[in-house]
């Protein structure tokens, strides 16, 4: 990539022999003499600097002269090689988004922060199903949120290279520390495939533009994936979890407690209906307290194991069976045991 100075010279003579140096955190170094003219003079160097896409780079320009101050003759600044455009600063944010959650489901972790520059976080594309329809994106935020703060997202939908003010979606911040905002979007006119998005943080009246610069706040550019049909979990449940007494031998009157994972993307609204069955014979409801003992939870929660309190060998066959069903992404969330929610079922067919 080219590298373009713009020098100014407040002495009354020209400068002939100044010496441009470009020097990246990377190692990479480059010095040029050039020839600097009354006033301000603009510079594009004949040396070029090599840029990985997408992962802005720390560098250090400056300009060696007769000058009797030197002091303001060093800039430092991030360059960005990439398809879109890129705010000219950054600066130090005291907030930076953390992390988006997809339908209160699926979390993708963004890159930590570098003062001076755009993030990107793009390895991990955020899924969305055209037949799902609007989705919902819930971007947290690590530190603290002053007032007057929101959150902006622009998707490429038509992947033309442009984040363009009709692709805009705003919400406000609340302020405070470690805040978060929801923002809504629609991707079922959308064709397949890939789409960047950018967000960012920062004051309300400055998010005008995919491209402006911030005074405060947060800039981070990720990848939306855009696919056919719905969700591959939709409405799909699984039994994780069977409780049937500590000693191995139900009785008669023997409490059993499910914990029941749903493992789609959007919360279960449905009826649910369990079978149980005892060395193979059903037990029908009405005669037995195992069917009216059985707690359902399908509230989403993030993955965690639930806590054992003893072992039978029926409970350890239901773990060895679907424990573990959890998972970072695709749907399959372990969800939170929680008595008290009964769950009346009819009598198995």
């Amino acid at each position: 990539m080219p590298v373009t100075l713009t020098v100014r010279n407040s002495w009354s003579t020209q400068q002939p022999n100044a010496t441009a140096m470009v020097r990246t955190a990377k190692g990479f170094y480059y010095r040029e003499p050039v020839s600097i003219g009354l006033g301000e003079t603009t510079i594009t160097l004949n040396g070029k600097i090599d840029l990985p896409a997408a992962t802005p780079t720390l560098m250090e320009v400056s300009i060696a002269g007769d000058d009797t101050n030197e002091i303001d003759n060093v800039l430092y600044g991030y360059a960005v090689y990439d398809r879109y455009c890129a705010p000219d600063s950054m600066p130090r944010r005291p907030v930076q988004m953390r992390a988006i959650m997809v339908n209160a489901h699926d979390n993708y972790l963004l890159k930590p922060k570098a003062d001076g520059s755009v993030r990107y976080t793009l390895d991990n594309p955020a899924v969305l199903y055209k037949g799902d329809g609007p989705a919902s994106l819930e971007v947290s935020t690590n530190g603290t949120t002053p007032r007057d703060f929101s959150l902006a997202a622009w998707v490429d939908w038509d992947d033309n290279g442009e984040l363009i003010d009709a692709e805009r979606v705003i919400v406000p911040l609340v302020g405070g520390n470690g805040r978060s905002a929801t923002v809504t979007l629609d991707p079922s006119d959308a064709t397949p495939g890939t789409k960047r998005m950018r967000l960012m943080v920062g004051k309300t009246d400055e998010l005008t533009s995919a491209c402006a610069t911030l005074t405060l706040g947060d800039v981070q550019d990720c990848l939306i994936e855009v696919k056919e049909g719905s969700y591959p979990g939709k409405d799909d449940l699984a039994i994780t979890w069977v409780k049937i007494g500590y000693n191995g031998q139900p009785r008669s009157n023997q409490e059993v407690a499910i914990t029941i994972a749903n493992l789609s993307n959007s919360p279960f609204t449905g009826k649910v209906k369990v079978k149980m069955e005892l060395d193979g014979s059903p037990i029908p409801c009405g005669r037995s307290r195992f069917c009216h003992h059985a707690y359902i939870a399908l509230q989403r929660e993030p993955h965690e194991h639930p806590k054992r309190q003893g072992r039978s060998r029926y409970a350890g066959q239901a773990h060895r069976a679907g424990y573990d069903r959890g998972g970072s992404r695709g749907g399959e969330r372990r969800q939170q045991y929680e008595r008290g929610q009964r769950l009346d079922c009819d009598t198995p067919q």
